[in-house]
């Protein structure tokens, strides 16, 4: 059956740019409509989700949206103000020291992208079948899960709820929580969603499916405003991850940067879940900005001169793990001084030669680094995704990882240390850090601190601090140029614009 729907989603959206020295809004309206016509019976898996990947890519793949709020809000980046750059009306500052608000720009943004996806999501499942629709589903899944993890309510209509002029249910943080382990059980046991083995790599797939319910199910008990997790969540939890390592599709890196972040890193062994970025077929742009918001203006690529990880973040980090220092390739070293990680120190040319600030002082990126009135060269850069030298800057073909097996395998050992197994935690943590060539730990704290930390290691710039840091009782404490801030804090608030025109909202606590 070939079926048109008109989608209206109550949200209000606003389009606009944001620079190192302009922040620009306009709200146009509080009611979007989307009107779409898939015909089940030729519908291809691609045709089907690009619209879904299309949301997903703008929410999470800039220096905005859920972005913004994930990286900003944690202990690992900071967004300085440096004289008049970065100012931006206060909107990274305000991210930085947890005062936020629900007349945040980015809280807006990203509220109303990941309900995007949603919507699109229900579009491709109410008209698709088999596997684009499973895979459909699992990326509702996904995006659902970032709105639970973000701000703890999902406004949401079934698929076949025709009534799109009434404002949508409001599902509670548990209900959501709880629809999406469903949702993904469901999908995992219709065998509609293919493997990695069988040659699908940028599309969902069973494996992605199980990743994801790991990690839903790994922070459930924070969802679900528990003191403890369930045990019976932590052996689900360990299931999943056992379900993607015995596929036998996966393994660690051998080069931790080249091939997880590197330009033709669509051959790593730990891609799970990525955002696809071809020549002329980009899902993730604009992946630029992951070295353009970092990089000071003189070198090159030449960059905004803007974000930077934070002293207390980079001193956590033992200098000979891999992860911290990384050799060029033989394209960023002909480009470039630049190599894989942190820059911190004197900065050089692709000929060696000492860089300098635009007034001619040396540029030597020092940890030191105040949150208003920096000088240019303050702050350590974080160059973790591989400027595209061959390709195209603004659109490298890196893909953008999600979810990698390293998480799989650092979810697992969570998972058993929570529920008293530390033997095997222990195991699995030095199974990842003997890839990264470094020594075992032998012991694991009763707050987690080396789970944490380890995490903190592998991750960092990848999206997922903040949920770590709430997960562990952590995101409240101070930290470079942030106080400690109240729990509250934990959630994001609802748009003001979405409480305004959905009477089913209720503001979060604290707002």
């Amino acid at each position: 059956m070939n079926k048109s729907i008109k989608l209206i989603v109550s949200v209000a959206l606003v389009f606009g740019s944001l620079t190192a020295c302009q922040l620009e809004e306009t709200l146009l309206d509080s009611v979007v409509q989307e009107d779409f016509t898939l015909d089940p019976g030729s519908v291809d898996p691609e045709t089907a989700l690009d619209p879904i990947y299309n949301s997903m890519s703008v929410a999470l793949n800039g220096q905005t949206s859920v972005t913004a709020l994930t990286f900003h809000s944690s202990d690992e980046l900071m967004g300085p103000t440096r004289g008049t750059d970065w100012f931006d009306f206060g909107v990274w500052t305000t991210l930085h020291t947890h005062q936020w608000d629900p007349t945040h720009p980015e809280v807006l943004n990203a509220w109303n992208n990941l309900h995007q996806g949603v919507t699109r999501a229900n579009l491709a499942i109410g008209n698709t079948t088999g596997t684009p629709q499973a895979q459909a589903t699992v990326l509702r899944a996904y995006l659902m899960w970032h709105l639970v993890d973000l701000f703890g309510q999902v406004p949401f209509r079934e698929v076949d709820n025709t009534d799109f002029v009434s404002p949508p249910d409001v599902l509670t943080r548990a209900d959501a929580t709880a629809r999406i382990i469903a949702d993904l059980e469901s999908a995992i046991a219709s065998d509609d969603l293919p493997s990695k083995a069988d040659g699908v790599y940028d599309l969902p797939t069973v494996e992605a499916a199980q990743a994801i319910l790991a990690r839903v199910l790994l922070n459930k008990f924070i969802y679900e405003g528990s003191a403890d997790a369930a045990s019976a969540d932590m052996a689900a939890a360990m299931a999943a991850c056992d379900a993607v390592i015995n596929s036998g599709q996966f393994s660690l890196a051998t080069n931790y940067f080249v091939d997880n972040f590197g330009v033709d890193n669509q051959n790593s062994p730990e891609s799970i879940l990525v955002l696809r970025n071809e020549s002329g077929d980009n899902r993730g742009a604009p992946f630029g900005s992951r070295y353009y918001m970092t990089l000071h203006y003189n070198q090159n690529p030449g960059g905004w001169n803007g974000f930077t990880t934070l002293s207390d973040f980079y001193s956590k980090f033992d200098q000979s793990d891999a992860r911290f220092y990384g050799a060029p390739t033989e394209s960023m070293a002909s480009n470039s001084g630049l190599h894989f990680g942190f820059l911190e120190g004197q900065q050089v040319n692709s000929s060696g030669d000492d860089l300098t600030q635009r007034d001619g002082n040396p540029l030597a990126f020092s940890a030191d680094v105040p949150i208003s009135g920096a000088s240019e060269e303050k702050g350590i850069r974080v160059i973790k995704y591989e400027p595209d030298y061959a390709g195209a800057l603004d659109n490298p073909t890196t893909d953008y990882p999600l979810i990698r097996y390293a998480d799989v395998i650092l979810m697992k050992a969570e998972a058993a240390w929570r529920s008293g197994d530390n033997g095997t935690a222990l195991s699995l943590i030095n199974e990842v850090r003997a890839a990264r060539e470094l020594a075992d730990i032998t012991s694991i704290s009763a707050d987690g601190q080396e789970i944490l930390d380890e995490r903190g290691f592998e991750f960092y710039w990848e999206g997922i601090r903040r949920t770590d840091l709430i997960r562990f009782g952590k995101f409240n404490e101070a930290w470079n140029e942030k106080p400690a801030s109240d729990p509250s804090r934990n959630l994001f608030p609802i748009p003001q614009p979405a409480v305004d025109t959905n009477p089913n909202l209720a503001q979060n606590d604290g707002y």
